[in-house]
């Protein structure tokens, strides 16, 4: 089997599903492009759904050691907390309209798909955090006081369900304002009182980004926000957890 058939199978879809849309891009259109045949395009992908997956698979591979890229750069680097300020810095400099569009489509025509996707990135979230946690105790930062497992469960879905907002026709500002808030509460629920000191030194110091002046929000808007949140969270307890749903 051509391995480099393989890859460019993958990047050719790739490149269509963020012009064209997920749903919209068939077998044949990637056929088409590549001048292939679809016997051929079974012999190395059995259904598109599959070749969804490993595009899928491949780009939370990339957005990992991006991330570990930009750790090497960021400001914020040493302890706990600057790690948990590193990782939202690199969210909010990610930005990538293509894929929050190709996202929403994966989850609305794809929920299967989006669904493992969902629980696996949540597996790693928890134990990228729960690392996180067991350092920032180590360090003398955090408090001590509670169940890690369950508090590593609860933050990673907390930042999932955030980030999939952003996949929501929600005003940009507001989604940032939530993850800014959401940010600044995880830490201080985790802190004890010499980390809160040097979170608080940190945002005298002005080393956080200043925090934008936005209009205040109006009541349809903050009941937007909420009833997603809401939504999206019991959504993605039912996805990660799926012993607790009822039958």
């Amino acid at each position: 089997m051509d391995e480099g058939l393989r890859v460019n199978i993958k990047k050719t879809a790739t490149r269509l599903f963020l012009k064209y849309g997920l749903r919209s891009v068939s077998i044949d259109d990637i056929c088409n492009e590549l001048h292939i045949s679809k016997k051929t395009f079974y012999a190395y992908f059995s259904q598109k759904e599959a070749l969804i997956e490993s595009v899928l698979l491949e780009h939370n591979e990339k957005y990992i050691k991006k991330q570990a890229l930009f750790g090497k750069t960021c400001p914020f680097k040493g302890n706990a907390i600057d790690d948990i300020l590193g990782m939202i810095a690199f969210h909010k400099s990610n930005k990538n309209k293509q894929f929050v569009n190709f996202f929403f489509d994966l989850h609305k025509y794809y929920p299967d798909i989006h669904r493992k996707m969902l629980q696996l990135n949540h597996k790693k979230s928890c134990e990228k955090i729960k690392t996180n946690i067991m350092k920032g105790i180590d360090e003398g930062l955090y408090r001590t006081n509670f169940n890690i497992d369950l508090m590593s469960r609860m933050l990673a879905l907390q930042f999932l369900n955030m980030l999939n907002l952003a996949t929501k026709d929600l005003n940009k500002s507001i989604i940032r304002q939530s993850m800014e808030m959401l940010l600044d509460i995880n830490i201080r629920i985790l802190c004890n009182q010499k980390g809160l000191e040097y979170y608080e030194k940190l945002i005298v110091d002005k080393q956080l980004d200043k925090l934008i002046e936005d209009e205040p929000l109006k009541d349809e808007e903050l009941d937007a926000i909420i009833d997603t949140y809401i939504n999206e969270t019991e959504e993605m307890v039912q996805t990660v957890n799926p012993l607790s749903r009822e039958d």
